[in-house]
C-alpha cells in the first residue's frame, strides 16, 4: 500500500480493503444497506467470499507444481 500510488496496480486485497473501508465511512451506503435488509457485515463477506472465488478456481490447475516444489525441497541427498 505504502509503494503503489496508483488504484490501477494494487492486488486486490488492498483494493478490497480500501472499498470496505469506503463503504463503512459512507453514509448513503449505510442508509441503502438499511433499507435493503442488508448488514455491513454481510456485505463486507460476501466481498470477502467474491475475493476467494478467483484462487479457488486456479488452484486445481497450478497443484501439480506446488507438490513438485514440495517434494524437491524435501529431497535430501
Amino acid at each position: 500500500m505504502v509503494l503503489l500510488q496508483s488504484e490501477e496496480k494494487i492486488p486486490l486485497q488492498v483494493f478490497l480493503r480500501h472499498t470496505i473501508a469506503k463503504l463503512s465511512d459512507d453514509d448513503e451506503f449505510a442508509i441503502a444497506v438499511v433499507d435493503a435488509a442488508y448488514s455491513a457485515e454481510t456485505v463486507t463477506a460476501a466481498i470477502i467470499v467474491c475475493s476467494i472465488i478467483p484462487v479457488l478456481i486456479v488452484y486445481p490447475f497450478i497443484q501439480k507444481y506446488f507438490e513438485k516444489g514440495i517434494l524437491l525441497g524435501g529431497v535430501k541427498e
